[in-house]
């Protein structure tokens, strides 16, 4: 990505974040969204380098899934050569599509079971791993800001980080400006604007030091996932032979620096480090610092507890002039994109349709003789050009040409040009009009008159 299109990635995510707030009924100001998306995407814009995605993903076996793979195989295969198959194979190596055998190469799982005597007929070993597809599971380790400002909003279950009313939904937006913090996650499309996260792990990364610290998970401990998550962060950190420390503050010193909530971090479930480093005594350290949160109505940098929302929602800042705006005694205005103005800058900008009703921008706007603004679609109902003289002609008072359905006249222009026959009432030019002691006659009706006839002049 060019920095043009960083600067898009970063309006793709304001204008997701603002989905979900919408979504969950949550006031904010699009101006202060819009900033804080722009600093979230340079502050994870590194991660986008390293990896060419904003996502890391793999699909693996869900957890607690054992019995009902074996019935599935056995719905195949027979219970008794679907036992067979579970003793040699498990799951996970079946949805990853090989095995280890005992001279460290990989193999297909049917054809390591058909080394061991078992031979499954090529059709139905794919009827089974079709079937087992339903118990697989994509576990992302992401760097975008939106996956990590919801990490508890819009879920299956929720924690303090919830943007609509946890304790510390400001950490969410903390976490999304902070550069190395990410999150692993699994999630189910029920078209909202995000996934439906259905398990979720905070991760702080150090890639320099190639140490990740992996916080608790939610809703429950679920060590499948977790562990997947680890294996894509360590190798995208370019480790190939890592371990897994549990009483991470023995074995690594993890400083984290909270920022907007101060004491508060989510107790540390694992920490990963290469297995070079040998066995640790707290001698590599590692700093995290997060920024602080912002108020995602008011845009002020948070000091207190942490809530997504800090103010009463009764100020906020003009998102042109940026004077300070009360909404209860104060004139203000709120365009149709959410963006919220003073009255002298929303009225700099926009105006109203004189006969719709309906916000338009000035420098669109289409103004009467009068000085009245119309949106150009009630204009065009409303007002049309004299075909003759081009001045501006309401359509109610304007003449239609005779022979052209889009041409009209003003009624000045109109006598001019035009006259009626006065035996068959037509309209007819005038230049073509003969003169009779009745009056103008069209050239149709003309024979019939017995009186001397003249050319009417204009």
């Amino acid at each position: 990505m060019k920095a043009d299109e960083r600067e898009q990635f970063a309006v793709e995510c304001a204008d997701r974040l603002g989905k979900v707030l919408d979504v969950c009924k949550v006031r904010y100001n699009r101006t202060v969204v819009l900033k804080w998306a722009k600093a979230a995407v340079e502050a994870k814009w590194p991660w986008y380098e390293r990896w060419g995605a904003w996502r890391l993903a793999q699909t693996v076996a869900m957890p607690n899934k054992g019995e009902l793979a074996k019935q599935k195989a056995a719905d195949v295969l027979g219970k008794p050569l679907a036992d067979q198959v579970f003793q040699n194979v498990s799951l996970d190596q079946i949805i990853e599509g090989y095995v280890v055998d005992e001279r460290k190469n990989k193999v297909k799982p049917h054809k390591y079971l058909k080394g061991k005597g078992i031979d499954i007929p090529a059709d139905k070993w794919g009827k089974v791993v079709e079937s087992l597809k339903s118990l697989q599971a994509t576990v992302y380790l992401s760097a975008d800001p939106v996956d990590i400002a919801t990490a508890s909003t819009l879920a299956a279950f929720s924690s303090c980080h919830n943007l609509v009313d946890g304790d510390y939904g400001a950490g969410a937006i903390a976490y999304a400006l902070a550069p190395n913090v990410l999150i692993a996650y699994t999630g189910v499309d029920e078209g909202r604007p995000v996934l439906v996260k259905t398990w979720r792990q905070m991760v702080f990364a150090k890639p320099n030091a190639r140490v990740g610290v992996f916080l608790r998970q939610y809703p429950r401990e679920e060590e499948a996932l977790s562990k997947t998550a680890r294996a894509l962060l360590m190798k995208s950190l370019g480790v190939k032979d890592w371990k897994v420390a549990r009483e991470s503050s023995e074995k690594v010193n993890v400083n984290i620096d909270a920022g907007c909530f101060p004491g508060y971090v989510d107790d540390i479930a694992a920490c990963t480090y290469p297995k070079e480093l040998g066995e640790l005594d707290g001698t590599v350290g590692c700093y995290f610092r997060l920024s602080r949160g912002i108020c995602l109505l008011c845009g002020e940098e948070l000091s207190d507890r942490g809530r997504a929302i800090c103010c009463n929602g009764n100020t906020f800042r003009c998102d042109r002039c940026e004077i300070e705006v009360d909404e209860e005694e104060d004139d203000w205005y709120q365009d149709e994109d959410g963006y919220r103005f003073c009255a002298s800058c929303y009225f700099e900008i926009y105006c109203i349709c004189r006969s719709c009703d309906r916000e338009i921008e000035r420098a669109k706007a289409e103004y009467d003789k009068y000085g009245d603004p119309f949106c150009r679609d009630c204009y065009s109902e409303i007002y049309t050009f004299c075909a003759e003289c081009d001045e501006e002609v309401e359509r109610e008072k304007a003449f239609p040409d005779p022979e052209y359905d889009d041409a009209f006249y003003c009624e000045w222009c109109y006598k001019k040009l035009f006259v009626k026959c006065v035996v068959c009432q037509g309209v007819i030019e005038r230049d073509d009009a003969v003169q009779s002691d009745d009056g103008p006659v069209c050239q149709y009706c003309a024979p019939q008159m017995c009186n001397s006839q003249v050319e009417v002049g204009r």
